[in-house]
C-alpha cells in the first residue's frame, strides 16, 4: 500500500513514523523547509555554550499528556520540571494574582486586606472545585458567563481574572467573543495543562535540549526522506486510487491519503469534498498571532512580580489584548546571565527590532460552538473516499490532540488499538 502524509507536522510524523513499520511506501509532503509544525527549536549561543529554546511546544505535563509521556519513553527522551506559574498582572492599577503549583494566589502580604482578592481567590476556588463535575456532565451548550454566574462567580471577576486567563492562553481571542465561549472548552482546557490540581503528575515539564528532539528522532526512522518544499494544492479521489498535486508540478498516485494540516487548509486541497467534509471541517476557525523571542524587559517585569516566569500583562482598554510573556531564564532553569523572552501577540511591531532575537507567525485554533459539535464527528469523514484527518483541532490544540488524532488514525490501517 502507497500511502500519502501531506503535514510534517507532529501529528503527520507520527502516523509516518508508527506506519512505516507496516507499509514500506509512506511519502510526507511538507511546504515548508523543516519538519514539526508547532514543534519549533532554535540555536542560541553565549560565551560559547549552545541552548536550544523551543518557540513552539514548550510545556506538558505527565498526567494529560498521556500519549507524549509514552513517545518521549520510546524515543528515550528526557524532560525536566519547569516552573508552572501564571501571572495576571493589570498594570495601570497595579492589581494582580497568581495561579500554579505554589500557594501564592496573592503577590504581596499587603494584598490580604484587600476584599477584591479575597473574591477573585474564592471565585477561582469555586471553578476548581466544580470543574471535575462539570465536565462529567459533558454540557457542550451552556456559554462561560452563564456558567461561571451559576457557580457565583461574580461579573467584576470575570473581567478582571477570568478574561484575562483566557487571552492569555488563546492569544488573540477579543472580550467579544469571550461572553458566548464554550465553558466545557474552557474548563477541559485548564484542567488538561493542569491548572487544577498539584502534585507531581500535572507538574509542568519541558523535554531537555528541545522539543525539537521528538521530530528529528521520528523523521530519522522514517523509510523515504520527507519531501520539503513540496506543498500539496490539490487532492483528487477515485474509487481505487488518490492522486496528490504539489505546486512543484508533480503527480503522484497513492492507495490512501492522510491529511495532516489545518482543517482550514486541508479543505482547501480537497477536489470535490463531501458535504460531511465541507460541514466538519469548515466549522474550525484560525486566527494569527506572533511568537517573538527578545531581551526586552518591559514587559517581563513589575513590582508585583519581581520574580514572575509567565506574566498577562492586561490593558484597562478591554480593546487592547493582554501581552503574553515567559521568563525563559526563571521557567525552564537555564543557566544564561542575560534574561531571554518569549512575548505572544498580535502584534509584530510591538518589541523594538534592536532587542529582536528572531519571531515568527502561527496559527492557532478559536473556540466556537460549531467546533465543539464537530469534534464528535471524526468518524464520519475519516476512512471515507481513502482519506484521513488528523491535526490538534480535534481538541483544544494541544500536543496531545496531535498525538492522539494521530493514533486513531492509524488504527484505521492497523484494524486494532494503537499506542505509542
Amino acid at each position: 500500500m502507497r500511502i500519502a502524509v501531506v503535514g510534517a507536522g507532529i501529528s503527520g510524523i507520527t502516523c509516518a513514523y508508527l506506519l512505516c513499520g507496516k507499509y514500506k511506501e509512506v511519502y510526507v509532503y511538507e511546504k515548508e523547509p523543516r519538519p514539526g509544525g508547532g514543534i519549533y527549536s532554535i540555536k542560541f549561543s553565549e560565551e560559547g555554550k549552545e541552548f536550544f529554546i523551543d518557540l513552539g511546544f514548550a510545556i506538558y505535563n505527565r498526567k494529560y499528556y498521556s500519549n507524549l509521556v509514552r513517545l518521549l519513553d520510546r524515543l528515550d527522551i528526557h524532560s525536566q520540571e519547569c516552573k508552572k506559574e501564571i501571572c495576571i498582572y493589570h498594570h495601570s492599577s497595579k492589581i494582580g494574582w497568581t495561579v500554579g503549583e505554589k500557594n501564592n494566589f496573592f503577590p504581596k502580604i499587603a494584598s490580604w486586606l484587600k476584599p477584591l482578592n479575597y473574591r477573585v481567590m474564592e471565585s477561582w476556588l469555586k471553578i476548581k472545585r466544580n470543574a471535575e463535575d462539570f465536565l462529567q456532565k459533558r454540557d457542550f451548550d451552556k456559554p462561560l458567563l452563564e456558567y461561571l454566574s451559576e457557580i457565583g462567580v461574580s461579573k467584576d471577576v470575570v473581567g478582571l481574572f477570568i478574561r484575562p486567563l483566557i487571552q492569555g492562553l488563546w492569544t488573540g481571542i477579543d472580550s467579544t467573543e469571550i461572553e458566548h465561549y464554550p465553558a466545557h472548552y474552557f474548563c477541559g482546557l485548564l484542567q488538561h495543562i493542569g491548572l487544577f490540581e498539584k502534585g507531581e503528575q500535572t507538574r509542568w515539564r519541558t523535554v531537555r535540549g528541545g522539543s525539537f528532539r521528538i521530530v528529528s528522532q521520528m523523521v530519522s526512522a522514517l523509510i523515504h526522506p520527507v519531501k520539503y518544499q513540496s506543498e500539496v494544492i490539490r487532492v483528487v479521489r477515485h474509487p481505487d486510487y488518490v492522486e496528490v498535486y504539489t505546486k512543484n508540478g508533480e503527480k503522484e498516485i497513492f492507495d490512501a491519503v492522510i491529511i495532516a494540516i489545518s482543517a482550514k487548509d486541508a479543505l482547501s486541497i480537497l477536489e470535490k469534498p463531501s458535504d460531511s467534509e465541507e460541514l466538519i471541517l469548515g466549522s474550525f476557525s484560525y486566527g494569527e498571532g506572533y511568537v517573538i523571542l527578545h531581551v526586552d524587559e518591559r514587559f517581563a517585569s513589575s513590582s508585583l512580580f519581581p520574580h514572575a516566569s509567565y506574566i498577562i500583562q492586561v490593558s484597562e482598554d478591554k480593546k487592547v489584548l493582554p501581552i503574553v510573556t515567559w521568563d525563559l531564564v526563571r521557567m525552564f532553569e537555564l543557566p544564561l546571565k542575560r534574561r531571554l523572552f518569549i512575548t505572544f501577540t498580535t502584534n509584530p511591531n510591538l518589541i523594538p527590532r534592536d532587542k529582536v532575537i528572531c519571531a515568527y507567525k502561527r496559527k492557532f485554533i478559536k473556540p466556537t460552538w460549531k467546533m465543539l459539535a464537530v469534534q464528535r464527528r471524526f468518524g464520519e469523514i475519516n476512512g471515507v473516499n481513502r482519506t484521513y484527518f488528523c491535526g490538534d483541532y480535534w481538541g483544544w490544540g494541544t500536543l496531545e490532540d496531535s498525538l492522539s488524532s494521530a493514533l486513531k488514525v492509524v488504527q484505521y490501517f492497523f484494524k486494532e488499538q494503537v499506542s505509542l
